[in-house]
C-alpha cells in the first residue's frame, strides 16, 4: 500500500465504517455521488482538496488527521501552510508525522 492515494482511501473508509455511515450517506454530506466515494475509498482516481476534506470529515475523520490525510496526498489548508511556514522548524515532525 504505497500508494498514498489508496492509504488515504482505506482511512476514509475505515472512518466512515466506525461511524456507522454507508457511502450514501458521507456523500451527500461532502456534496458527492456515493460512487465518488467508493472510487476514493478505493484510491481510484483524482479529486480536489476541497472534496477529499470534506469526505474525511463526513466521514468522522477529525481535523488533525484530515489535514494529515490531505498532506499524503500533497494538499495542505491555507492555514497549516502559513502556519509551516512561519515555523521552519517543525518541518521534520511533521514529515516524520506523515510517515
Amino acid at each position: 500500500m504505497n500508494d498514498p492515494r489508496v492509504r488515504v482511501g482505506k482511512a476514509i473508509e475505515k472512518a466512515r465504517e466506525v461511524a456507522g455511515k454507508s457511502a450514501g450517506q458521507v456523500g451527500r454530506e461532502a456534496g458527492v455521488t456515493g460512487v465518488t466515494v467508493r472510487d476514493v475509498e478505493k484510491g481510484i482516481g483524482g479529486v480536489k482538496a476541497t472534496t477529499l476534506e470534506a469526505l474525511a470529515i463526513a466521514s468522522g475523520v477529525d481535523r488533525a488527521e484530515a489535514d494529515r490525510l490531505l498532506a499524503l496526498v500533497g494538499h495542505l489548508r491555507p492555514a497549516l501552510h502559513e502556519a509551516l511556514l512561519k515555523h521552519p522548524e517543525r518541518w521534520d515532525a511533521v514529515l516524520k508525522a506523515l510517515k
